[in-house]
């Protein structure tokens, strides 16, 4: 990656070696309505039409 951006490269190494890191029980305890993202795929998304 980092031979086709620089600064791409650095975006994708800090998220291999470090990332987001967040307590997810903690935000679902403040937060009940946090849907996961299957979840989310589950009840509102749709397969595109075919071409």
């Amino acid at each position: 990656m980092r031979q086709f951006n620089e600064e791409f490269g650095t975006m994708f190494g800090w998220f291999d070696d470090e990332g987001f890191r967040s307590d997810i029980p903690a935000l679902r305890a403040r937060y009940p309505e946090l849907t996961t993202l299957e979840a989310w795929a589950r009840h509102e998304w749709t397969v595109p039409a075919a071409r």
